[in-house]
Order: C-alpha cells, then sequence, then structure tokens
C-alpha cells in the first residue's frame, strides 16, 4: 500500500519455499494475466511440493485481507535455478536485472533482490517499467521538461516523456553527469540539441555505481 510502484514481493528459500504478494492495482495488466475478479486486491502466490510434483496455488484477498477463493496448477518452476535468487545470494548487495519480460504479466520489467542476511533466502521485488514512467509522468514538472531513470551505461529505465524502448538512451550531459560524482546532485547549465536545459543528476541505491540515476532536464 505504501508503495504502488510495486508489482510483487517475494521471497525465495534454498529448498525451493516460495511466496510472493502481488498488488493487482499495480498494473493494468495484472487483474487480466492472474485471473483475478473485481472485489479481489491481492494474489498470494506459493509453490508447494506434494510427493512428486510441484504446484503453484493462488489465494485471492479482498482489502481487508480476507480470503475470497484459491486454486492450484501443476509447475516446474525451481527457486535455486532462477537468475534473481542466484545472483542475490552469491552477493551481499542489492542486485538489479536487466528489463525482461515477466512470464505472468507479459509486461516488461525488472527485478531488484539481496539475500537476508546470515542465510541463504532472498528477497526481491517485482517494478513493471510501465507503472516506473507513469509515476514519472505524473510528477508533471514542464512540458519542457524531462525526468527519467537511467544507469551508469546511459540506458533508460523509465522516463516522463515517453515509454520504455522509444528512446532507450539518456542525453550525453546526463550520462556524462551520472560518471562525474562532482557533477552530481546540482543544477548544471547544458546545450542540449542546441537548447540551453539544466540539468540535474543523483545517484541512487547510495552511491553504488552499479545502480540507477535520476536525472531531470
Amino acid at each position: 500500500q505504501e508503495n504502488p510502484l510495486y508489482y510483487g514481493i517475494y521471497v525465495g528459500t534454498p529448498d525451493g519455499g516460495f511466496f510472493e504478494i502481488v498488488n493487482l492495482e499495480s498494473s493494468p495488466r495484472a487483474r487480466t494475466a492472474l485471473q483475478a475478479q473485481p472485489r479481489d486486491r491481492w494474489v498470494t502466490i506459493r509453490i508447494e511440493q506434494a510427493a512428486e510434483n510441484r504446484f503453484r496455488r493462488y489465494r485471492y484477498l479482498d482489502s481487508e485481507l480476507k480470503t475470497l477463493r484459491e486454486r492450484r496448477e501443476p509447475t516446474d518452476y525451481d527457486v535455486v535455478r532462477r537468475q534473481w535468487y542466484a545472483d542475490a545470494v552469491a552477493s551481499d548487495t542489492l542486485q538489479r536485472s536487466k528489463p525482461y519480460r515477466f512470464a505472468q504479466l507479459g509486461a516488461l520489467g525488472q527485478t531488484f533482490s539481496r539475500r537476508i542476511s546470515d542465510t541463504d533466502a532472498v528477497v526481491a521485488i517485482d517494478i513493471t517499467l510501465e507503472s516506473m514512467s507513469r509515476f514519472l509522468g505524473a510528477l508533471n514538472i514542464g512540458e519542457s521538461s524531462q525526468v527519467l531513470l537511467y544507469d551508469k551505461s546511459g540506458e533508460i529505465i523509465a522516463s516522463s516523456k515517453q515509454g520504455p524502448g522509444e528512446r532507450n538512451v539518456a542525453d550525453p550531459e546526463l550520462v556524462a553527469m551520472a560518471l562525474d560524482s562532482t557533477r552530481q546532485e546540482q543544477l548544471i547549465e547544458v546545450d542540449t540539441s542546441g537548447a540551453p536545459y539544466y540539468a540535474f543528476s543523483a545517484a541512487m541505491n547510495n552511491g553504488d555505481t552499479n545502480g540507477l540515476y535520476v536525472g531531470i532536464l
């Protein structure tokens, strides 16, 4: 509820255990993809082992977290073979996937994962690029302005101006600012496509060089 950008939050454990809660209001596609009904607000998904078979159990909850119904289906999903789990369990830092298409949702997004201290369990969060761009667009800082999230290579993750992929490289000035910590977190006059702008760039993830940057033109 506090973070409407999050599509799902989940935990994977080394014995193959998996539990996720999905926010059905995070994406227009979520209800259709997960076979949800109008009263449903959340869906929990748990991987269960029964003899030699594995199942994915869906539990549909209302806004008061009351269970409305359940269903289950066979699955071959194996947590320990998923990239988000393998990357996080081998590291002590936050891991961020490249944008990819979420299997159930069919939308582009990213996974952020991290190993829980002193365990081999991993907690992860899925965010769709669509929801990130929608959030940035709602900031409404001006028709001639742009707010974006991008990485140090300049790849745009989300933008207030257009959907992901339409222009997938950030302005060269913002890329240069991301690579130079002395030019971050301040307004700098730049020339972009022959027009004067103010540019701002700041590192996220506490300055982690493998993280994301927020940029404003």
